[in-house]
C-alpha cells in the first residue's frame, strides 16, 4: 500500500483502466468480429481521440448491445426471394445496403443508438410528435439517409422497428 496501488485500485472510481494497470492485467476482447485492446481503447478515450464504431460498441452497456442486436436483425431480416440486405461496419457506423442502395445506418453517439433511414423528415406522417427525429440531410454523410431517430428506450426501440418496416 505504500506505492498507492492497492488503495487506489480498491476505490470504486478507479475500477476502470487503473485496476488493470495496478495489477498488470491485459484485456483483449473481440467486438463485432474485431479484436481490440481494452487498455489502448481507454487511453484513446482519455486522450479525447475519436473511437471507432466497434470500440464504442465494446464499451457500451448491455442494454445498448441488446437494442443494437434487435435493430440489426430487423434490418437484415428479408423475405425469401428478395434481395439480401448486407451489413458493413465502418469506423463511424454500421451501414445496411440492398443492392447498391442504403437502407439504413446505425451509429452510437454517447450512450445511445441512432438510426438513419431514407425517409423524408418533413413528411406529415412523421411530424405527429410520436416520432421525434432530426433532419440530418445537410451533412454529406447522411444525404441518402437524412431521417435520424434516437433509440434510447423500449418505446423508442418499438417505434424504430416500425420505421424500419416502412423502409
Amino acid at each position: 500500500m505504500q506505492d498507492g496501488k492497492a488503495l487506489q485500485a480498491g476505490t470504486s472510481h478507479f475500477l476502470g483502466q487503473n485496476f488493470a494497470k495496478a495489477f498488470d492485467v491485459k484485456y483483449a476482447s473481440k467486438s463485432l468480429g474485431k479484436n481490440f485492446d481494452y487498455e489502448k481503447v481507454m487511453t484513446k478515450k482519455a486522450n479525447r481521440k475519436p473511437l471507432t464504431f466497434a470500440e464504442k460498441y465494446a464499451l457500451s452497456d448491455d442494454i445498448v448491445k441488446e437494442r443494437y442486436a434487435i435493430l440489426k436483425d430487423a434490418f437484415t431480416d428479408t423475405e425469401k426471394g428478395a434481395l439480401q440486405i448486407k451489413s458493413r461496419i465502418s469506423k463511424q457506423c454500421d451501414t445496411y445496403r440492398r443492392g447498391g442502395d442504403i437502407v439504413g445506418k446505425i451509429t452510437i453517439i454517447g450512450t445511445s443508438l441512432r438510426i438513419n433511414l431514407p425517409l423524408d423528415p418533413d413528411a406529415a406522417e412523421f411530424n405527429d410528435g410520436k416520432t421525434p427525429h432530426v433532419n440530418m440531410g445537410h451533412k454529406k454523410v447522411y444525404e441518402e439517409v437524412p431521417f435520424q431517430f434516437k433509440v434510447n428506450s423500449k418505446l423508442a426501440l418499438k417505434r424504430a422497428l416500425a420505421l424500419i418496416e416502412i423502409v
